[in-house]
C-alpha cells in the first residue's frame, strides 16, 4: 500500500470538453432563436424557418 495510486484523467478532460462545447453550440443556438423572436428580420423571408406567421 506504498504504491500511489495513478488515476487516468484522459477520460475526464474528453467529457469536458465535449460539455463545454455542446454548452457552447446550445446557448449560440438559443440566442439565434432568441434574436429572431426579438426581430423577424433575422428570418430572411424564408417560409419553413418561420414560427407559422408570414
Amino acid at each position: 500500500m506504498d504504491r500511489a495510486l495513478n488515476y487516468n484523467y484522459k477520460v475526464v478532460r474528453q467529457f469536458t470538453i465535449a460539455t463545454v462545447l455542446w454548452g457552447v453550440i446550445g446557448m449560440l443556438a438559443g440566442v439565434f432563436f432568441a434574436a429572431q423572436l426579438a426581430w423577424p428580420a433575422l428570418k430572411f423571408d424564408i417560409a419553413w424557418i418561420s414560427y407559422g406567421g408570414q
